[in-house]
């Protein structure tokens, strides 16, 4: 599995028959199946995203450095740069310099159009909003929230067919039960029993708080480096133009490599969406954090609903997943028109 932690492991709640609600437990196995099934795609994904940027990264400049020995190997003139690369004159070495570049970039193009498909994204979207939609579910139904305020059991039910209706439809093979029982972060499941409202806030609200607020925190830190080092590959640039056009025009070659490396960092930060994706947690984290405190509030003057207060929760968390599953959607919209 892609997602492990390596902090004190989550044994499952042990359960007596009678406490056992089997609609439940059937949704909360389903969230925990579909949640395995993301984080592998995700992990895979996210994998030969970087195997493909540094391939093309590799392909550039071994291309460069290829392309600028040729064009020394034909000049006459004895140059500072000659001497400097003068191990890049053999003929050989030219020429596996070619074929190396020439193979990166096509197996990054390759990688790029058979293994980073949208299909493979839009199952990776798919397992996630499964996932998600299964446990939002699993609360509602434990705190008797809409529509589970009435014929509780035979709305769940309904709800578990029509979700299984529409991930029947997914040609995807699902994490085993036996990989499932190997991985530390299980999520306890919630016994309708014991699971109180401080419970719920403790571990799905607060648990939500602080995911989002350390998500935001490490995109964060992802676009400070994206900065700096476009900012030094653009700097790096700007001296090499000025010393092209100061007379040592041999140079000239290496702003294009400068130029395509920092396009595909770039590419691949904005494929990424880190800042609207900053933006978006923060401002979702601060609604549950305001949404807590206004109960908190309610709770003290009368009796506050706690299904209504855990309606809300979840609405704004499925609010929250749909504005980025537009994302997606939108950014699937765009590629199929190039």
């Amino acid at each position: 599995m892609s997602k492990k932690n390596k902090g004190k492991v989550n044994t499952p709640v042990v359960q007596t028959e009678k406490q056992k609600n089997y609609l439940l437990k059937y949704v909360w196995d389903q969230y925990e199946l579909w949640d395995a099934t993301a984080n592998e795609l995700k992990g895979r994904i996210s994998k030969w995203e970087k195997r493909v940027l540094w391939f093309i990264i590799l392909g550039a400049v071994l291309g460069t450095f290829s392309a600028f020995a040729d064009s020394q190997s034909k000049s006459t003139d004895i140059t500072f740069l000659n001497k400097i690369f003068s191990f890049l004159s053999d003929y050989y070495f030219q020429h596996i310099l070619a074929i190396t570049s020439t193979f990166f970039i096509g197996f990054a193009s390759f990688a790029g159009g058979r293994i980073l498909t949208q299909e493979e994204e839009n199952l990776k979207l798919n397992t996630r909003a499964a996932a998600e939609t299964f446990k939002s579910e699993a609360y509602r139904y434990i705190f008797s929230s809409p529509p589970y305020n009435e014929n509780r059991d035979l709305e769940l039910t309904i709800f578990i067919s029509n979700m299984n209706k529409k991930m029947s439809e997914i040609e995807y093979e699902v994490t085993s039960e036996e990989k499932l029982n190997e991985n530390e972060w299980r999520e306890i499941f919630p016994d309708e029993s014991t699971f109180k409202i401080e419970d719920y806030i403790k571990k799905r609200v607060e648990g939500q708080v602080k995911w989002y607020l350390n998500k935001s925190k490490n995109f964060q830190g992802k676009i400070k480096k994206y900065k700096t080092r476009t900012f030094i590959l653009g700097a790096f640039g700007v001296v090499l133009g000025t010393l092209a056009s100061s007379g040592i025009t041999e140079l000239s070659v290496f702003i294009a490599m400068i130029t395509s490396v920092t396009a595909s960092i770039s590419g691949y930060f904005a494929s990424h969406k880190y800042q609207s994706l900053v933006i978006s947690y923060q401002a979702t984290a601060d609604r549950l954090k305001l949404n807590i405190a206004k109960w908190e509030r309610n709770n003290k003057i009368n009796d506050a609903s706690d299904s209504a207060f855990v309606e809300k929760n979840e609405d704004i968390l499925s609010l929250e997943h749909s504005a980025w599953v537009a994302k997606l959607s939108k950014k699937e919209k765009k590629e199929e028109k190039f």
